[in-house]
């Protein structure tokens, strides 16, 4: 009867190490659940092509997740079957207590079956917190995992906001140049950060010509009242003709459409500048000549349209580099042309 005791002892210490080490792990499998679901939930407004591979991410850990579960309600299960035995156990000491007259050797093979039962437990105790840790690591891989994904997932919306989300100047643009956009004498179009403005070449120059009409004057002082107060884009000019051959003349600074539409994109580039008194180091020339045509060259309706000064508004850097101007050389030299203008 001397290992009566002993038994009573390794019975309590088991219990409390099963309980202590399952004390966590009740509410493990709800957070884990509820973090799917918010998963789930947020996914719907990330990009096409991130939102797909998030939600692979998201269904592997899903199942994961319920795999645990699982994990954890077959462990609860031995737990309690382990809870009875141990009931069953003390209720046997105890009567074993209560009976000191009972035939020693009955006595003696009844403990060392208890001794080795208490063995099995101890096995089976290293077994389940194993289990337990690996659990508690796979719960702190997926809370890493979810932290990653939110962060994605807000970034994603942020950018799509940004993306959909008008510019103050485009609608300012809209609400002023109202009645020449009616008039298709200008065309407005904002996508991902980048405002077009469209001038139709005839409105601004005479055909043939590199010099801004009264028309083009009109129309290039409501823009440079507007473009007056931007200090924050690159306002690039850009010329386009269409396809047609020039025909050589004497007199004419230009051989071909490339050179014609890079001085009349000068030209627009200076009278903004001296004219409308747009910050001439945020302005810039490009001519593209006949290679951008937004329509047929093939009819003469698509050659018109071809034929057109675009404004091109785009963010500048995070890091706007300037250099001072000398006194009087900004009438004297007027901005630079882009270097695309080099042909």
């Amino acid at each position: 009867m001397h290992l009566i005791p002993y038994v009573e002892q390794s019975h309590s210490k088991l219990r409390g190490r099963i309980r202590r080490r399952f004390r966590g792990l009740g509410r493990l499998s709800p957070a884990l659940f509820v973090f799917s679901l918010i998963a789930g939930a947020l996914a719907g407004c990330v990009p096409a092509q991130e939102h797909t591979q998030t939600v692979s991410d998201r269904d592997k850990w899903k199942a994961s997740t319920r795999a645990l579960e699982n994990e954890n309600t077959q462990l609860r299960d031995v737990l309690d079957k382990w809870i009875q035995s141990h009931k069953v156990l003390e209720k046997r000491v105890r009567n074993l207590s209560a009976r000191p007259s009972l035939n020693s050797k009955k006595t003696e093979q009844e403990n060392r079956k208890l001794k080795e039962r208490v063995r099995n437990y101890e096995r089976e105790t290293e077994i389940l917190e194993t289990r337990v840790q690996n659990l508690k690591e796979d719960r702190d891989v997926f809370r890493n995992w979810y932290r990653i994904y939110r962060q994605r997932f807000n970034q994603a919306v942020l950018r799509e906001q940004r993306l959909q989300r008008k510019s103050k100047v485009y609608e300012r643009m809209v609400k002023n140049l109202e009645k020449e956009v009616s008039k298709g004498q200008l065309k407005l179009k904002e996508v991902q950060g980048r405002l077009t403005v469209s001038v139709a070449g005839q409105i601004v120059f005479e055909p043939g010509g590199v010099v801004v009409n009264p028309g083009g004057r009109a129309v290039l002082d409501k823009l440079a009242k507007l473009l007056k107060g931007i200090t924050d884009k690159r306002i690039q000019v850009e010329g386009h003709t269409d396809n047609l051959p020039v025909r050589p003349e004497s007199g004419r600074r230009y051989r071909n459409n490339w050179e014609l539409s890079t001085l009349r994109a000068a030209a627009v580039v200076r009278y903004l500048h001296e004219k409308g008194g747009v910050d001439p180091t945020l302005l810039s020339a490009a001519g593209y000549g006949p290679y951008q045509p937004v329509a047929t060259n093939e009819t003469s309706d698509g050659r018109r349209k071809n034929r057109r000064i675009e404004i091109v508004l785009t963010p500048l850097p995070k890091q706007k580099i300037t250099r001072p101007l000398n006194s009087g050389d900004s009438s004297a030299q007027g901005p630079a042309a882009s270097p695309s203008t080099a042909q």
